[in-house]
């Protein structure tokens, strides 16, 4: 099955949500990692879980300035 946006969107989301300890449908998809309150090691840690969960890689300077859309869609271009 091929693993689309939205799919990836929800992982993504999910795992901030786990980070956070809030529920999923507190997370905003528009919002920053830095404005969440997410630290590095945390994002670290997040890239690692999705690195695995779908077989993608970032680079270090993917992380600046993103949110859950953007995350989701660069995984989706790092798969295709």
């Amino acid at each position: 099955m091929e693993t689309n946006r939205i799919d990836i969107l929800a992982s993504v989301k999910a795992q901030v949500a786990k980070v956070l300890s809030v529920d999923i449908s507190d997370v905003q998809e528009e919002a920053q990692f830095s404005d969440l309150g997410i630290t590095s090691i945390e994002l670290i840690d997040i890239f690692i879980k999705l690195e695995k969960e779908f077989g993608a890689k970032f680079k270090a300077d993917d992380v600046t300035h993103m949110s859950c859309h953007n995350l989701a869609d660069n995984l989706l271009k790092s798969m295709g």
